[in-house]
């Protein structure tokens, strides 16, 4: 068995692994508009280089202010909308998307795990469950 090094698709990486993953089941799923809240600005930059060019983002800072209004602006122009936990997080912020979620909870994902692997398999499985 090859190595998975050498596998054309990831070359390896978790991430890579993920992010073809993603793209494939938002392009099945019609998704093409996500918003996520929270995570580092360079995750943040690296998830807008890998899936920016291939689906529409807007990456929302989990440490700056953020208005109810721009929240609910972004629950409804999103076809999904990634609620970061485990990262540069403020409550303040997070806020705003769930408790504006009810409208719009199909959408809303919370994820509590680090990494952008883990951010990717678990909007997949959201994903999934909403067919």
């Amino acid at each position: 068995m090859e190595p998975r090094s050498h596998c054309a698709r990831c070359g390896g990486s978790a991430n890579r692994r993920a992010e073809v993953a993603f793209l494939e089941m938002c392009h099945q799923r019609g998704v093409q508009r996500v918003v996520v809240v929270g995570g580092s600005p360079a995750v943040r930059e690296e998830l807008e280089t890998k899936l920016g060019g291939h689906i529409s983002l807007r990456m929302v800072d989990g440490t700056e202010r953020r208005t109810a209004d721009r929240a609910k602006s972004d629950l409804e122009w999103a076809d999904l909308v990634l609620v970061w936990g485990a990262t540069e997080l403020h409550h303040k912020v997070s806020s705003h998307y769930t408790h504006l979620a009810s409208a719009h909870h199909r959408k809303v994902v919370h994820v509590v795990r680090r990494g952008v692997a883990a951010l990717l398999d678990e909007a997949m499985i959201h994903l999934q469950r909403a067919r």
